[in-house]
């Protein structure tokens, strides 16, 4: 079991931070301006987070693990940095603590190198929304910010999607038997009616006629009268079955549903959720799509749409220089089938990202 983060209740307010731009015009939790929490002592790192924050929202700053736990219970669900040079222990091990307490919180982190190689699991699950590398600038942090912005948007739109979800009762033993019941009349129905049901005729098959007799010869006449011409024989010819009307109707099915699952795929697009949840995703919605209908014309669209998407997450992640961002969202674009030329690219911008981290 996690232990829990020590908070004081009543929770003390938290000082703004002088250097803070937007510290000045704080405004308490539950109002429409985002507020964002930040625990740090380093006074560069403070500069950049508040010219980061200032046209998003405002920032509570705090320098110790205690300040910083009482302010996350006034925002549970909120959008917290993290700067581990103010954890005096291990740092992922406080992070689980924190997401055991505050499973909504949105957590962008600081730290070093080998804190970002420790952390690489927590970001690849999503704990850790973002990992800023010191130094860091205010440009770079701020998009660092709308991501998580994006990210809180997500989660807020999946509970809400959850909240109006009818829950679903467990049926009592009275209305266990009645469906046992219906289901057994139903059954029995079935079975009536397919023994009832007339058997499909078939058209026999053709019969080369045989020879007509010659007619016979009147009474009188030693000759033969000859049969009307019209009277030749004929061969019966086999009817074409007609196509069957299920098949038809099944092939309409499968692009309605198909279509369907495209549309959930470019909801899930809209809101960020490209790969994650692996099963309620943009990824899988659209490759449901695709089994069902792979030739429709909105099908592929949403595809090609969502291949768009990865390459664009992927461009983003390198532009901010998020490296463990950026090869998850490279991996995904490879995993997807994005076209080679493009990987390429990615993978060459990639390995340069790498070699400037290293240094």
């Amino acid at each position: 079991m996690t232990e829990p983060l020590p908070v004081r209740i009543p929770a003390p307010e938290a000082l703004p931070d002088p250097l803070s731009p937007s510290a000045a015009a704080r405004a308490p939790a539950g109002t429409g301006t985002t507020t964002f929490v930040a625990l740090s002592e380093d006074a560069t790192l403070r500069e950049a987070i508040g010219g980061a924050i200032a046209t998003r929202g405002q920032v509570v700053v705090t320098t110790t693990p205690h300040a910083f736990a009482d302010q996350l219970v006034a925002r549970p669900d909120g959008i917290a940095i993290l700067d581990l040079a103010v954890i005096p222990g291990s740092g992922p091990l406080f992070i689980e603590r924190l997401r055991a307490q505050f499973p909504a919180l949105v957590l962008i982190v600081v730290g070093g190198g080998r804190d970002q190689a420790a952390l690489a699991p927590l970001v690849a699950e999503g704990t850790v929304c973002r990992f800023a590398h010191r130094p860091v600038s205010a440009q770079r942090l701020g998009l660092f910010l709308d991501a998580a912005l994006r990210r809180r948007e997500a989660l807020a739109l999946e509970s809400r999607a959850v909240l109006l979800t009818p829950p679903r009762s467990s049926p009592s033993g009275t209305t266990r038997i009645a469906v046992f019941i219906l289901l057994l009349i139903v059954a029995a129905g079935t079975g009536v009616w397919l023994l009832r049901r007339p058997a499909r005729l078939t058209p026999p098959p053709a019969i080369a006629a045989e020879p007509q007799p010659a007619a016979p010869r009147p009474a009188g006449t030693g000759a033969l009268t000859p049969a009307p011409a019209d009277s030749a024989p004929t061969t019966a010819l086999a009817a074409p079955s007609p196509p069957e009307a299920a098949t038809t109707a099944e092939a309409g099915d499968r692009i309605a549903q198909a279509r369907h699952e495209a549309q959930l795929a470019r909801r899930l697009m809209e809101v960020g959720l490209l790969i994650d949840p692996t099963n309620n995703s943009a990824r899988s919605h659209i490759d449901a799509a695709t089994r069902l209908a792979p030739d429709d014309v909105e099908v592929r669209r949403t595809a090609r749409a969502l291949s768009g998407r990865l390459v664009n997450a992927a461009r983003s992640a390198l532009l901010a220089k998020d490296l463990p961002g950026a090869q998850r969202w490279v991996d995904a674009a490879r995993a997807y089938g994005v076209n080679p030329a493009t990987l390429a690219e990615l993978d060459e911008q990639l390995g340069m990202l790498k070699g400037m981290m290293e240094q």
